[in-house]
């Protein structure tokens, strides 16, 4: 697994051309975002690489955005690492994320599915 040498589409592609890895671990934030992070599922798969979502400790913001690429994303069939908002002590959003045996659930509602918590943020 690729891990930290797979920061932009970029990257995965150059990892990818090598045949350096068998699976790409792709960090969102690293990636650039949501739709940068799709580019590196899309390149892998079509490349016949597997991928897992890597997670710094980020809070529920952007573990919403992770559990939604990673219901979205094609060939992530392993483990990954969508919980970042389970290693702090507070979030930034109302209702906390779900996450159960394992699995996180990506937020019902628009957008992300969450709603910020606005005196927290001003906090």
């Amino acid at each position: 697994m690729v891990d930290e040498g797979v920061w932009s589409p970029e990257d995965a592609w150059r990892v990818i051309r090598a045949g350096a890895a068998d699976i790409l671990n792709v960090w969102v934030a690293e990636a650039g975002g949501r739709a940068p992070a799709m580019e590196c599922f899309r390149l892998a798969e079509l490349a016949g690489v597997e991928c897992a979502i890597g997670s710094m400790p980020e809070l529920g913001i952007g573990t919403a955005a992770q559990a939604r690429l990673g219901v979205a994303a094609p060939g992530l069939r392993h483990p990954s690492d969508v919980a970042g908002s389970l290693h702090q002590a507070d979030d930034l959003v109302v209702t906390p994320l779900r996450i159960e045996d394992g699995f996180a659930y990506p937020p019902e509602g628009p957008g992300l599915g969450v709603e910020p918590d606005w005196e927290k943020i001003a906090f």
